[in-house]
């Protein structure tokens, strides 16, 4: 029963009945005044707009935020097409890399995760600004026209351009990204650190995008899966083309890049070398054009005389690519509109006057109509003079003053009705770096898929010829073609990338970097978005959200996205514009603005179908968080007076609704008030608001079929997809705990130990798997006391595995037969040989045993073998030693055996004799992990509600009392997702969880501590949980009330945790460890395994712990014991229906238990989602030492409070990471990977 607290008095309760007396006069008056206005503005007529706005479809509101993130940072940003690839450029400026290191990491990304847009096969053009130096430059590495190619090479096959060999130009990329390192780079990053991550990519997979899912729907009648030229885009598993969210593999693109990441010249490989002889060779075999003389003769430009407009409003000048690229049509459109309002006092208020829009498409007219004279200026003599004249300031007032307020006819724009065809399949990056460089990139392999062929190094090749302009050949609207842009051997053909920096003329700083994706859009789009953000005091991510329109001058018509406003639609058709309408832009914007004060400011395009969440910045401290902001709208105009009957009569008609509205409205305030009432004298003390830590970062992934978590979303994937082949949850979690033992070698592997918990939702069955390791037949109660150090260190520490035994024994038993064993393992084995990025958290530890690692040679493979230093985040590890090992085991009838009694047991054996170590071939040999039948289960939960998981030596039955004395303070009260900030549901965990951790010290080895296993089970009983919920006070007791004795245990902290659900409802939750960091750190060189120190989590007699505590008897060291551990692997379920609720476990010693009851107890009983449950700060008592540990996020007012009530706390980082899955009332899975684990983490599913 809830205290109430003096502040619930009678004098209390008088005074709130009073304020609600108060309240319900007041909201009475408002409701007649607002009834009895209403009424009589709607009879009246009057130009109020309620009436019209409720009524008339025609709303005038613009629409709202998207979804996309506004990324805030302070030191530098990239925002790229796709969100791995952001991360990418933010790990290489993160480095030291300055932004263009961090482009060209990224654009090589992008090449390889949307290869319908860009890659090796393409081009580019990269516009770079230093604002120290002030100096713009432009990289060109555009695709030129082979030496055989001709002007009239099109004539009798028109679309040979489009599709075959015939339509490939001469690729520039790989020239353009080398020119552009070896002139522009920072130096700071080897050429091989930019390649790597996409190799990586490509290796190991990547989720495939709706945007690429919507190019294989455009393009599906060139691809066939009999042609081998476009087999990469099929799923081998499925024979069907991949996809949205299947991982694809890219493995022939991943060995050229390798191959180009290990050039000391990679422009000489790929234009003069092996890779350019293979090249030339597939030309010749298809009818391809590209000689092995092109390729060579190949050379991307630096222009450092670009395209500039010094002219702009607010002393702003702008930058960007000379011809072949459309720049100078982009920048005029913007001077333009610069010069109309780019000095207006209130230019937002503009934003719903029709006449700004009507000047933008005259001013897009204008400067599309000269964009049919422009070319290659190598080629068209007078088309670099066109482009500098069009960024003058005399040529911008000229066209500025031949701007009428109405539409005129084409020929008014100076223009002949000539056509210039567009590259569609593009791709956009832009960065700024912390020293004030900007990048902006834009692209192409020109349409999707570009000429539909893959080339044999696994990319694909550009269909560029198709950019040229054909004699003869009028376009789909029946205009000529632009003789400045025919065909000529060497020459590039004209494009609408636009990549573009803006600055500030006098400072130099950088104001804007952005580009845009998306044939001729991308002009009107960058136009677009800079002068919203510029001259209409719109941030970055209103300019890039608002609608946009699109006049490319032919054909004689302007597309508008449907979101705008009707009213300003029917305008600009009585000014004569043409208007019609498109669903959303093709253009892809991104965007970063910098504003006055240095924030800076990024935004990605909602319009990609494609994750958003696609900006990272260089903080040099903490992530900076990502979260949507929302804009003002415009004014809402005014609606026109209505006098008909008929309007009359409408109108009484509305005064009526709004007469009931108003008062359901008052109903519903006054219920609203009296609940409120009802509830502050219902709770027991009022919940202090307060802020709280915002969300995590963490993915919440939601699943409609199977899904696992785990500590590396490398591994969630490789259990994903056993799960998609057909096996169960006991395969996936097997398959992920082979990868986790990999990719996290601090934490597990086959040379610890596991507690594995499965639910089968069939037989309503619980059983769990101990192969919890035990202490050798040599081991003895006494042997560490004159060297308590050897427990933890060294090959006296290790205790015999029980890894493998028990992935062997769940595979035998509870597996489903559909897979191999090998299927398993073969994933991992991958992965070793391969190898695989370091993770920041691994770093972080390799960085902390660095000493050990440069003493213990066999620890050596924590070392860069280029460097001989230790490894670093990003860096590549490969672990042949243990992919041989792993080879045996998958291949072996009987891997136990092998391991336990074999040629591997026989290697164990030896490692041992020759260091020192305890364990014997008879200890392998007696080897057993334990399948117990009978786990410990609590059935008396609120809510129908059953946990279930393994006895003693796992801690599973402290954890479980902890969240049943919870649920019965909580669990069946209404309103409890209010009480998660009430003061005293904290205060009441701390005392759940002293009581619980207290009766730990009398846990053990349930086999040899017979009193164990009945003290566990006595603990899930509901008699004895409502004794514990009495014994709990408002206060904080002494020790002694709770009934421990002054005894310890030591604690496993290098742990992991895999989670898994699969389709038929059966779950598994199973925690492994080789204890602390590293185990033993000790490794064996011939197989490859980490040793766990498993001997340190027994008790020593007379060795007290860090705290002064005496030693715990019940887990004294006794030959063939498993130690004590928190390991507490646990799965919810309705013990009705048998359903799946919660699938759950974690890591980090005796955090585990802690972080596993609350993440339990706010999802199953304060209806917090999973990322809220796991996302939320945490406490933590274990009883001894005698303070409670309290993780930053809490509001003081919550900390304040808990110490008036005598809790002792501390702040404190806490280590505890969980993989956790809920199963929704939609029927959903949802899963949440801890983000307090820094690496790569996040669930999979389907």
């Amino acid at each position: 029963m809830v205290v109430r607290s003096s502040y619930y008095s009678s004098r209390g309760s008088n005074r709130l009945a009073w304020c609600m007396v108060f309240i319900f006069v007041i909201l009475f008056l408002i409701f007649l005044i607002a009834t009895i206005g209403l009424t009589a503005l709607v009879l009246l007529d009057t130009h109020f707009t309620f009436g019209k706005a409720a009524t008339d479809k025609d709303s005038s509101q613009w629409p709202e935020p998207s979804g996309s993130l506004l990324g805030t940072f302070q030191k530098a940003a990239i925002a790229t097409d796709n969100g791995l690839c952001s991360e990418i450029g933010r790990d290489i400026l993160m480095k030291g890399g300055n932004a263009v290191d961090a482009m060209i990491a990224a654009m090589f990304c992008i090449g390889a995760i949307d290869p319908q847009s860009s890659g090796l096969g393409g081009g580019f053009f990269m516009t770079i600004y230093n604002s120290t130096t002030r100096k713009c430059v432009v990289i060109d590495a555009r695709e030129v026209a082979p030496e055989t190619a001709s002007e009239n090479m099109y004539e009798k096959d028109a679309k040979a351009s489009l599709v075959g060999y015939r339509a490939i130009a001469v690729p520039g990329q790989i020239h353009g990204f080398w020119n552009v390192y070896q002139r522009f780079g920072s130096g700071n990053v080897s050429w091989k650190e930019l390649v790597q991550p996409s190799v990586y990519l490509c290796k190991f997979g990547f989720p495939v995008s709706r945007e690429m899912v919507d190019a294989f729907e455009s393009k599906k009648h060139l691809i066939d899966i009999n042609n081998i030229t476009m087999s990469s885009f099929f799923n081998n598993a499925t024979g069907q083309l991949y996809k949205e969210g299947e991982i694809m593999v890219q493995p022939k693109l991943a060995s050229v890049l390798d191959k180009l990441a290990s050039a000391s010249n990679p422009v000489e490989l790929f234009y003069d070398g092996a890779i350019a002889h293979d090249i030339a060779k597939e030309m010749k075999e298809h009818g391809g054009l590209i000689t092995a003389n092109d390729l060579k003769q190949y050379k991307s430009l630096i222009h450092e005389d670009t395209i500039m407009n010094e002219h702009l409003p607010n002393g702003l000048a702008m930058c960007g690519p000379p011809p072949p690229s459309s720049f100078a049509v982009t920048q005029s459109i913007i001077s333009i509109i610069g010069a109309f309002y780019g000095n207006d006092p209130d230019p937002r208020s503009l934003l719903n006057d029709p006449l700004t829009y009507h000047r933008f498409i005259e001013a897009m007219k204008f400067g599309y109509a000269q964009r049919a004279h422009l070319g290659d200026a190598n080629f068209v003599k007078d088309s670099l003079a066109l482009a500098r004249n069009m960024t003058t300031p005399e040529y911008t007032n000229w066209i500025k003053s031949k701007i009428t307020d109405r539409a005129e006819k084409p020929e008014y724009y100076a223009a002949t009705v000539e056509s210039v065809p567009d590259d569609r399949g593009t791709s956009q990056s832009s960065a700024i770096d912390a020293q004030g460089i900007a990048v902006s990139c834009t692209a192409t392999i020109n349409r999707w898929f570009g000429a539909g062929r893959e080339s044999s190094h696994g990319f694909m090749w550009n269909n560029e010829m198709d950019d040229f302009s054909q004699p003869n050949q009028v376009n789909s609207f029946g205009y000529a073609p632009s003789k400045s842009n025919f065909i000529k051997p060497g020459k590039r053909p004209m494009s609408s990338m636009s990549p573009t920096v803006i600055f500030e003329r006098e400072s130099g700083k950088v104001r804007m970097v952005l580009g845009a994706s998306g044939g001729s859009q991308i002009i009107s789009g960058v136009a677009e978005v800079a002068v919203l953000s510029l001259f209409f005091n719109q941030t970055i991510k209103e300019a890039v959200d608002w609608p946009r329109l699109h006049n490319q001058f032919s054909p004689h018509a302007t597309s508008y996205e449907s979101s705008f406003l009707k009213s300003i639609l029917q305008d600009l058709q009585s000014r004569g514009q043409n208007m019609t309408e498109f669903a959303v832009s093709g253009s892809h914007i991104q965007a970063i603005f910098v504003a006055e004060n240095g924030q800076i400011y990024a935004n990605s395009d909602f319009r990609r179908r494609i994750s958003h969440c696609t900006i990272q910045s260089n903080t040099m401290s903490t992530t900076a968080a990502l979260e949507p902001t929302h804009f003002a709208y415009p004014e809402v105009s005014r609606a026109k007076r209505s006098t008909s009957n008929h309007e009359w009569i409408q109108s009484a008609r509305l005064a009526w609704s709004i007469t009931m509205m108003c008062t359901g409205l008052f109903a519903t305030l006054l219920i609203v008030v009296i609940l409120m009432g009802i509830s502050m004298e219902a709770q027991a003390e009022e919940p202090v608001e307060s802020q709280w830590a915002k969300p995590s970062p963490s993915l919440l992934g939601r699943f409609s079929k199977a899904a696992v978590a785990t500590d590396h979303g490398l591994c969630s994937e490789i259990g994903r997809n056993i799960l998609q082949k057909g096996g169960n949850a006991v395969e996936s979690s097997i398959a992920a705990l082979f990868c986790v033992g990999v990719t996290n070698p601090q934490s597990s592997g086959l040379g610890g130990g596991s507690f594995m918990t499965i639910y089968n939702s069939t037989t309503k069955r619980c059983i769990v798997i101990d192969s919890r390791e035990t202490a050798p037949g040599l081991a003895s109660e006494r042997m560490y006391i004159g060297d308590p150090l050897a427990s933890r260190a060294g090959y006296r520490a290790i205790a015999v595995p029980g890894e493998l035994h028990g992935y062997w024994t769940a595979f035998t038993r509870f597996g489903s037969g559909k897979l191999q064993w090998k299927e398993l393992v073969q994933p991992t084995i991958d992965l070793c040989l391969n190898g695989f990025p370091v993770s920041s958290f691994l770093a972080h530890v390799i960085k902390v045993k660095e000493v050990l690692i440069n003493e213990v040679p066999s620890m050596g493979i924590f070392k860069n073998p280029s460097t001989g230093k230790i490894l670093e985040a990003g860096d590549i590890m490969k672990l042949p030693e243990l992919a041989a090992t792993l080879r045996k085991i998958a291949d072996s009838s009987d891997p136990v055996e092998l391991f336990y009694n074999g040629e591997m047991a026989d290697a164990i054996v030896n490692d041992m004799k020759q260091n020192g170590g305890l364990i014997t071939k008879e200890d392998l040999a007696n080897y057993k992990s334990v399948v117990r039948e009978e786990p410990l289960i609590n059935e008396h939960l609120p809510n129908n509600l059953e946990i279930c998981g393994p006895p003693p030596p796992s801690s599973f039955a402290v954890a479980q009392s902890i969240i049943a004395v919870i649920g019965e303070f909580y669990g069946r009260a209404a309103g409890t997702n209010l009480l998660v900030k009430d003061p005293l549901v904290y205060h009441r965990i701390i005392e759940a969880m002293k009581f619980a951790y207290a009766q730990r010290a009398l846990l053990g080895d349930s086999d040899f501590v017979k009193s164990a296993i009945t003290l566990a089970k006595n603990m899930t009983t509901y008699e004895y949980t409502e004794w514990i919920k009495s014994k709990i006070t408002s206060k904080a007791e002494a020790q002694s009330y709770y009934g421990g004795m002054n005894t310890s245990q030591p604690e496993d902290h290098g742990t992991s945790q895999v989670s898994a659900l699969d389709a038929s409802g059966n779950a598994v939750s199973t925690t492994s460890t080789i204890n602390r960091w590293f185990g033993a750190q000790r490794r064996s060189t011939e197989l490859g395994i980490l040793w766990n120190d498993e001997m340190d989590d027994f008790s020593t007699p007379g060795f007290s712990n860090g705290f002064g505590f005496e030693p715990s008897e019940t887990n004294f060291i006794r030959p063939g014991k498993r130690p004590m551990s928190s390991m507490s692997p646990m799965v919810a379920y309705d013990k009705t229906t048998g359903k799946v609720k919660m699938v759950l476990g974690a890591s980090g010693g005796s955090q585990i238990i802690s972080a596993i009851a609350e993440t339990a107890i706010r999802a199953l009983f304060f209806n917090q989602t999973i990322k809220e449950a796991v996302d939320w700060p945490r406490l933590h008592n274990q009883f001894l030492p005698h303070f409670t540990m309290v993780e930053n996020g809490f509001p003081q007012k919550i900390i304040d409070n808990l110490e008036a009530r005598g809790q002792e706390l501390t702040i404190a980082q806490f280590g505890s990471v969980v993989q956790a899955l809920t199963v929704g009332a939609d029927s959903f899975i949802y899963g949440n990977s801890d983000y307090r684990r820094a690496t790569v983490s996040y669930p999979a599913g389907f």
